[in-house]
């Protein structure tokens, strides 16, 4: 890890010798930069490696608190990178094992306690600045920076490693000017804790995000930060009045320690944990969405316990495990006895459940009752989809929605007066009861439905090519029975096809245009996938060329189950489209058990890398980011004005919106997308968009294209102001972007959000403000209030003037499905060029 400083070379030397005898601090120079590289090197401060080839290059190390962390751990501030399988690093603040002499024992798995970059991996040679003016700036070997402290006008002297194991910058005062633990991962070390509008977060394998934040009395767990769907609710022992206010949750050795605030005056209230004083702990929230306590032992090393009911983890099982009694894992059986599901590892059942496509012809999809099964999304009603009380019409509504896995119904005593619940990932399920809860339930999953459904071994049990008299005699009354029974079935099956119809697999009827490939050929094109563009929740992009020279965009799902959804709104809505704003599906490929999207290439990447990177890329001018966003206004005008039906693409945001050679603009992703009946003004889904993009209504499922309008709004004052909407790098009064606009209106100072690298902004300053007020009337909170796709175009050509009252008013500034983490699109649309 070599040291990149244009210092005096005696200070150079210093500060080297300093960080080899494990020094915790690093003071900052007021004239040049300080760097580190992400790389092997002679005057690496220190390099160890772990097993599984985990490697770990130390920028600062700090003995612990030797009342907290005895003596035998240390921490330790570097770059932790895993090398076993890819090349990726994170800039990490670990907990190591060490000798009584303080040498890092390397055969022990150190812990992960707080990360800068944490979705967000850098490769090797990455650099992390360290200066004054912008403190800590962690930069990809791209140019892009990853992570920043921005010190919002505070000149930092230094960081320093406490032995609490907090990363702080300090000024000339020595005041704390940041602090690692005010922006907390997955973990709280003893003493740290959460307040308002902090969280924890962890992604799990599957790109579902698990958050733990404080809601109303309660310190709360959620699943899904786009709709948070709430699985776990902690209170401490003793009464909560209704009008207190939980301000800040703590962790100690012994408890949790709620703060709780009722008027002028605050209180303790405390939920013990089992802890001792003298036991080294950590709470952690889990890839699997548990909440567990870690406490290490010198010879054992870490051992963690569960807070709460096995079953009520989200991930207990699996993706379609079953969570038994005791916490048993197991595959769910349908009420007709087929075998739809089977372990994914049939020796270790927590991996959860696959469908078994070998079985089947998938010709339909289905949704198959599965009897009285329990999900976690009931602990929170809020969650359950809006106007729907019938059982039958929520099955109804799943089967419209491509992006709906499952059907969860819950109700008293009628299936006609219940809650409907429709699941897009349908995690572990519980086959016990809540504690507490009385409603019966009812689950349906859309499945593989079988043409030739595999035998049960019930069914296969005693066969026999032998003949008795007894046999025939039986055979007679069972087929006598079986004519009965198939004439009942006949009118019930034509009543169950009329349904199936409507989400009948159309991988052959949707498309004419659209070129079939075969897997081969797609291999052929891309050199086996050799070049990455890159990835997401779904699948990856590869660039790649056919025979005749075509460069291409080939989009390949990871797997059936998980992007099914995605593929055939893909397929039926770019596969029948035809605009000059629409990205263009050349074709597709259905081979076997693969999923392939053909699309043009479209060389400048996406809009999102052009306007919120501070890398090398040229900048762009007005008169560019003003034709781009023309462009997609037409695109998204033609969506809903300009088919038989309209399409709510229902995932617009800046790296959805890709840049051809001559950066003219063209709208991508349509996994998430929905047909609306001109005769209907909305429909109910769970699909679900990307955090800081959703519109109001999202809350209550219901959703129109005036959804698309208030996302084109964002996108609109993103391109103008060179910032995310939400941006949880800022300050907490600055972390949502329609706060900092009503504040800057209110100051009479909206020029002060334009984008400074706007090298041309004076010119166009007047054009730069209507377009400012152009983007605030989009996202109007009522949604009859916004203008219709078509009467914005009209306006950016100047044909049409736009109404004079815009109110820079917004109730709702913190967005109900914020992230730490900017952009998570958990349905995974691609964030990538094609």
């Amino acid at each position: 890890m070599a040291f990149r400083i244009l210092l005096p070379s005696f200070f150079a030397i210093l500060l080297s010798q300093l960080a080899f005898a494990h020094n915790s601090t690093v003071l900052f120079n007021s004239v040049h930069s300080l760097s580190w590289t992400n790389a092997d090197s002679s005057t690496a401060i220190r390099t160890y490696m772990f097993p599984d080839n985990l490697l770990f290059r130390v920028l600062l190390l700090a003995r612990g608190n030797p009342e907290a962390y005895g003596n035998s751990l240390i921490f330790g501030l570097g770059f932790y990178c895993a090398r076993r399988l890819t090349k990726s690093c994170w800039l990490s603040l670990l907990l190591l094992e060490c000798s009584t002499d303080g040498v890092v024992l390397a055969e022990r798995y150190p812990q992960v306690v707080w990360t800068a970059n944490n979705y967000n991996h850098v490769e090797e040679n990455a650099v992390l600045h360290a200066d004054r003016g912008r403190g800590l700036v962690l930069t990809n070997t791209n140019g892009f920076d990853v992570f920043s402290t921005k010190l919002s006008g505070n000149f930092a002297e230094g960081m320093t490693l406490k032995e609490d194991g907090e990363l702080v910058l300090f000024d000339i005062t020595n005041s704390t000017i940041w602090r690692s633990s005010d922006f907390p991962t997955d973990t709280l070390l003893v003493g740290q804790g959460l307040r308002e509008g902090s969280k924890l977060t962890t992604l799990s394998s599957i790109n579902v995000v698990f958050s733990l934040s404080i809601r109303s009395t309660s310190l709360t767990a959620f699943v899904d930060d786009l709709k948070p769907v709430a699985y776990l609710s902690l209170k401490p022992d003793g009464a909560i009045s209704n009008s207190s206010t939980l301000i800040q949750v703590i962790f100690t050795p012994t408890n949790i320690t709620f703060t709780y605030k009722l008027g002028d005056r605050s209180h303790n209230l405390y939920k013990p944990t089992g802890g001792m004083l003298s036991q080294i702990q950590l709470l952690r929230l889990g890839k699997d969405g548990g909440l567990r306590i870690y406490v290490w032992k010198a010879h054992s090393g870490w051992t963690g316990t569960s807070l709460y009911d096995q079953c009520q983890i989200p991930m207990a099982c699996g993706k379609y495990g079953v969570c038994t009694q005791g916490g048993h894992c197991a595959c769910p059986k349908s009420d007709d006895g087929v075998d739809y599901l089977t372990p994914v590892v049939p020796t270790k059942p927590k991996l959860g459940c696959n469908f078994n496509l070998t079985s089947y012809k998938k010709k339909y999809v289905l949704g198959v009752l599965f009897g009285n099964l329990s999900y976690f999304s009931y602990y929170d009603q809020t969650t359950a989809v809006a106007g729907i009380n019938g059982l039958e019409a929520c099955t109804f509504e799943c089967s419209r929605d491509f992006s709906c896995s499952a059907v969860f119904f819950t109700y008293d005593d009628n299936t006609s007066d219940g809650h409907c619940y429709m699941a897009s990932e349908v995690l572990t399920i519980r086959a016990v009861r809540i504690e507490g809860d009385l409603k019966r339930s009812v689950a349906y999953l859309k499945t593989p439905a079988a043409i030739y459904p595999p035998y049960s071994k019930a069914t296969r049990k005693g066969s026999s090519n032998s003949f008795s008299p007894s046999k025939i005699v039986k055979a007679v009354a069972i087929t006598g029975s079986l004519s009965l029974c198939m004439l009942i079935s006949f009118f019930i099956f034509r009543k169950i096809i009329a349904k199936g119809r409507q989400v009948k697999d159309c991988y052959e009827q949707v498309l004419v245009g659209p070129v079939r490939f075969s897997y081969r050929e797609l291999c052929l094109a891309t050199k086996r996938f050799c070049t990455k563009l890159g990835s997401g929740g779904s699948g990856s992009v590869f660039k790649g060329e056919l025979k005749d020279g075509t460069v291409i965009a080939v989009k390949r799902l990871d797997s059936i189950e998980q992007g099914t959804g995605e593929f055939l709104a893909e397929m039926q809505t770019v596969g029948s489209l035809h605009h000059y704003n629409l990205v263009k599906l050349i074709g597709f490929c259905t081979d076997e058990s693969n999923r392939l999207l053909v699309y043009e290439y479209m060389s400048n990447s996406s809009l999102d890398k052009w306007i919120f990177s501070d890398g090398p890329r040229p900048l762009l001018n007005w008169e560019t980011r003003r034709r781009i966003i023309l462009d997609v206004a037409r695109g998204l005008a033609y969506l809903h004005e300009g088919c038989s039906q309209r399409i709510a693409h229902l995932d617009m945001k800046p790296h959805n919106i890709l840049l051809d050679e001559n950066f003219n603009a063209k709208i991508s992703d349509f996994g998430l997308a929905r047909f609306i009946d001109r005769n209907r003004s909305h429909v109910s889904t769970s699909t679900k968009g990307t955090l800081g993009y959703l519109a109001p209504e999202w809350q209550n499922s219901r959703i129109s294209v005036k959804a698309d309008i208030y996302s084109f709004g964002i996108v609109i004052l993103e391109a103008v102001s060179g910032r995310l909407n939400l941006d949880y790098s800022q300050s907490d009064a600055d972390v949502h972007f329609l706060g900092v606009l009503q504040r800057k209106a209110d100051e009479d100072r909206l020029i002060d959000i334009v984008d400074k690298k706007i090298a041309d902004s004076e010119s166009h300053m007047q054009e730069i403000m209507q377009m400012i007020r152009i983007g605030v009337w989009c996202v109007n909170e009522d949604q009859s209030k916004r203008p219709r796709m078509s009467t914005v175009v009209k306006v950016l050509e100047g044909s049409v003037e736009m109404e004079h009252h815009i109110e820079f008013k917004f109730r709702n500034t913190m967005d109900f499905s914020s992230n730490p983490f900017g952009e998570c699109s958990l349905k995974s649309a691609l964030s990538v060029s094609l």
